[in-house]
């Protein structure tokens, strides 16, 4: 992902905004590649995400991302249940803690990919997570 920084914004008469980027010395390539991609200029425009800055969910040994799949496989384990349908369980229930989700076209919830997560989102699943066992009567170990 390219960072970039805003250098300037204004209203057009039309109301809408523009806002001017500076691009990095170090990305400049990047993105002459991408505008002069010939896939790209049959189409006229280019698909940026702004958002707020976010620190992602922390990976590896004694990390969040353990933590929450150790404590989803031990849910398993006492249930009897998939991995994979327990997770979505999890991040299901957790939606009502804020966690990300996205309309299905049958109108249902789709919860966010764990992969996409921040810090804050990772805790609400572990939190869930923890909220499940309790109700099971299980109580979970950190390994």
């Amino acid at each position: 992902m390219v960072e970039l920084n805003c250098d300037y914004k204004r209203l057009t008469d039309k109301g809408s905004m523009v806002i001017c980027l500076k691009i990095p010395k170090a990305y400049e390539q990047d993105i002459l590649f991408l505008t002069q991609n010939k896939r790209v200029e049959k189409t006229s425009q280019l698909h940026v995400r702004i958002a707020v800055p976010r620190k992602p969910r922390s990976t590896g040994k004694d990390s969040q991302n353990h933590r929450l799949n150790g404590f989803i496989q031990q849910l398993c384990m006492f249930t009897g249940d998939d991995f994979d349908a327990m997770k979505m369980e999890v991040k299901r229930r957790a939606i009502k803690r804020g966690y990300p989700f996205k309309t299905a076209l049958g109108g249902g919830p789709v919860p966010q990919s764990e992969a996409d997560s921040s810090m804050v989102e990772c805790a609400m699943l572990i939190d869930e997570v923890e909220a499940v066992a309790a109700f099971l009567n299980f109580t979970l170990r950190e390994e």
